[in-house]
């Protein structure tokens, strides 16, 4: 049984949707947690690819490792500023403390505007907690 689950919208929804994100109308602050590889990795490629201005928090467990990723990302778009946060979020204390980082440089967060999320996440082997947020 999940404590907290959300099923995901056809891949032809998510595809349409994705489709009309454009420079002008991009986020303008966005969090990904474990965007360095797989889908999250894909999603965040295309959403830097846009040119858009934009602000990206990519939180992950090891900043060496992803270097040549992000400075990559970074050349694509020089519009676009990644920050990266190590951090292990299976931790409960290191989830908390990634919260309290990025509410600190983003003061606007606190006004009640929805801030985007992409993200999956589960507890240990057997699924106990799933989170999606697109």
């Amino acid at each position: 049984m999940s404590l907290l689950h959300s099923s995901n919208p056809p891949l032809s929804e998510i595809k349409a949707s994705n489709s009309r994100i454009t420079a002008k109308n991009a986020p303008r602050t966005a969090v990904f947690v474990g965007a360095t590889s797989g889908i999250g990795k894909a999603t965040l490629t295309r959403l830097v690819a846009q040119q858009a201005p934009i602000k990206i928090y990519v939180i992950g467990r090891n900043a060496a490792k992803q270097q040549q990723f992000l400075d990559e990302l970074r050349k694509s778009n020089k519009n676009a500023n990644i920050v990266f946060i190590e951090a292990e979020v299976s931790l409960m204390a290191e989830t908390k403390r990634v919260c309290r980082e990025i509410k600190e440089k983003e003061p606007s967060l606190e006004s009640g505007r929805p801030l985007p999320l992409c993200g999956i996440y589960s507890m240990g082997w057997t699924g106990r907690l799933y989170i999606h947020i697109y």
